[in-house]
């Protein structure tokens, strides 16, 4: 086995990174290199940015751990695997686009406080994701796939990353999934206004509008509820007074304005001839 040694103080043995000794803010691993071994850049505080060659295939576990001031990692074309933990509490990254085919272990990201979007290549399968990549360090995050960039909740360290992406791929919000109503319901709202039209994403809020509109006025998505009232579906006669009352109790009342203008303008109030009927009827 022999040991190389680089002119920027790269430890190479046998194709595989094991330290990096200097402390720099821009960095080129150089070709050749395969593998990123276990901690081999953990806690570089003066790393800034990092370019990764065509050769690379591996990202090994805790990497570039606590690389608080990291804020771009470039992606080569042949890596294969990021294990987990591999970015663990980079606080300052903040964009990641992915490569093509790869595979992502628990907790990749977790602890990056600062990361805001991550996109992924259309070549990727959902299962090759964990499920937990992220951690509730992060409140939200927009994700890119298949020509859709969309906002994802993040709660309780478990995301299912990897049945968001089913859903977006498959556009079928039926199949069952492990994934919480919230970010189910938060997604789903977003691919209808968002995406060309599909059957099955108008057909589940169809049959789920009651809580899905609920949904809305629980996380105050004023500008989703504006959208749905612009649109002239969904919101009737027979609902709108439920939901007005769910934004009373919720004390929503900006979104319990915006029903009663909007009851006021397009619906209208019941006659009293109208209400006695109800009244009786019931």
């Amino acid at each position: 086995m022999r040991k190389q040694k680089s002119a920027h103080d790269f430890v190479i043995v046998n194709g595989m990174l094991i330290d990096y000794k200097l402390y720099q803010a821009e960095i080129h691993i150089p070709e050749g290199v395969k593998v990123l071994n276990t901690k081999c850049f953990c806690g570089h505080s003066a790393m800034k940015h990092v370019f990764l060659p065509e050769s690379l295939e591996k990202i090994g576990k805790y990497a570039f751990m606590n690389c608080k001031n990291l804020e771009e990692i470039s992606f080569s074309g042949g890596l294969k695997i990021i294990d987990e933990r591999a970015f663990h509490f980079c606080s300052s990254l903040n964009h990641v686009v992915l490569p093509e085919n790869i595979r992502i272990q628990s907790k990749t990201f977790a602890y990056c406080g600062g990361l805001t979007d991550i996109t992924f290549p259309d070549s990727i399968r959902p299962e090759h994701i964990a499920g937990d990549i992220f951690s509730d360090s992060i409140q939200s995050i927009n994700i890119t796939y298949r020509n859709f960039t969309f906002s994802v909740m993040i709660q309780d360290n478990v995301t299912f990353m990897n049945e968001i992406l089913a859903l977006v791929q498959t556009r079928n919000p039926f199949s069952k999934r492990h994934i919480s109503k919230r970010n189910q319901y938060h997604i789903i709202w977003q691919m209808f206004f968002s995406l060309p039209p599909e059957k099955a994403v108008r057909a589940y809020i169809e049959e789920h509008f009651p809580a899905m509109f609920r949904f809305l006025i629980d996380e105050s998505l004023s500008e989703f509820i504006q959208k749905i009232l612009d649109s002239g579906n969904f919101i009737t006669r027979d609902n709108i007074d439920a939901f007005i009352q769910y934004a009373i109790d919720k004390k929503a009342y900006e979104i319990q304005l915006t029903l009663m203008h909007y009851k006021a303008e397009k619906i209208g109030y019941d006659s009293a001839e109208e209400i006695l009927r109800k009244k009786f009827t019931l």
